[in-house]
């Protein structure tokens, strides 16, 4: 089948939802079908994996588009609030940090939402119940060392502020539980969202956690998008050790940070050089790193090793 003629066949699979988009929509008239149809066809067209497993399973981009009309987050990338992903074989409704905090407050959870991740060189002060937190960064800064943790402010119609706050240990345990993560630590896939876009899922993960204390005025809405996001994001529930890593899983990963330097020309004694400015304390070898450690710097090497090998080789260029 050639593209014309699959996309031909996507294209009215999608407008064959109207009457259905409409029903589910009526209730708050928060998205357009016609314009959500747009979003999704230019979703379709830009990403021909995402074209593939549409074609693959017809069923499951229907429920993506279903999801869209009861939820109520657009498509519109402008907005980023939502978007469609291929993920196990499937079409999946994804939300953004800034689709949660836009729905919380549509919904009439709260007024105001906003979701900030500390570095080690900020200042962070938690000032008790009902108080926003002092936080002094520099935002221009090239070096804000290695992430804390994470937090929102989120405003109530009465207005109080309700604050949480998460560590990066408490963040990074939630994500060693997602599939998708799983799935590429096992190199069952080359990237996740947690590699390609790390701090908008740190905001939308404490945003998660934060929700679960707000209020529940006529949040039907924003109750609905969390169960599609556990079902799209396929957390393992299974009863954990405290411990988000086996001690024993440490050697692998040095291991693997080894085998990155070398893919990337890099000694591991500059590299070393780099993440004691990063960590502020003296490192002799990576074995001192923390398992936190460790995992942030896989994320910053897969980081580097994908963006060398998408430049365009060039025999003239010094290393």
């Amino acid at each position: 089948m050639s593209n014309i003629t699959l996309f031909e066949k996507t294209k009215s699979l999608i407008h064959a939802q109207a009457k259905k988009f409409l029903e589910l929509a009526k209730s708050h008239k928060a998205v357009n079908f016609e314009q959500e149809a747009s979003f999704a066809l230019q979703a379709l067209q830009a990403n021909n994996f995402l074209a593939s497993t549409a074609a693959n399973n017809p069923n499951s981009l229907i429920d993506a588009i279903h999801n869209v009309a009861s939820i109520g987050l657009s498509l519109n990338p402008a907005l980023k609030h939502a978007y469609l992903v291929p993920r196990d074989g499937k079409v999946c409704l994804d939300f953004d940090y800034r689709g949660l905090a836009h729905l919380s407050y549509e919904s009439g959870a709260v007024k105001f939402v906003q979701a900030e991740i500390v570095y080690e060189n900020d200042r962070f002060v938690l000032r008790g119940r009902g108080q926003e937190p002092i936080h002094e960064r520099d935002p221009f800064s090239q070096d804000r060392g290695g992430v804390r943790g994470a937090y929102t402010i989120a405003k109530t119609v009465d207005g109080d502020f309700l604050v949480e706050t998460m560590t990066i240990a408490e963040i990074y345990a939630i994500r060693n539980n997602t599939q998708a993560y799983k799935a590429f630590l096992d190199k069952k896939t080359k990237s996740c969202p947690w590699v390609s876009h790390e701090g908008e899922m740190i905001k939308k993960t404490v945003i998660r956690r934060a929700s679960k204390m707000w209020p529940k005025s006529n949040a039907g809405r924003f109750e609905k998008a969390m169960q599609v996001q556990d079902e799209v994001e396929m957390i393992d529930v299974t009863p954990q050790s405290k411990e988000p890593e086996k001690p024993d899983e440490s050697p692998k990963k040095l291991e693997e940070i080894r085998q990155l330097l070398t893919a990337i020309d890099r000694s591991e004694e500059k590299y070393l050089g780099h993440l004691e400015r990063v960590h502020k304390r003296d490192l002799k070898t990576l074995e001192d790193l923390s398992m936190a450690e460790i995992e942030q710097a896989l994320i910053e090497l897969y980081q580097i090793s994908s963006k060398a090998n998408k430049k365009p080789e060039n025999k003239n260029e010094v290393a």
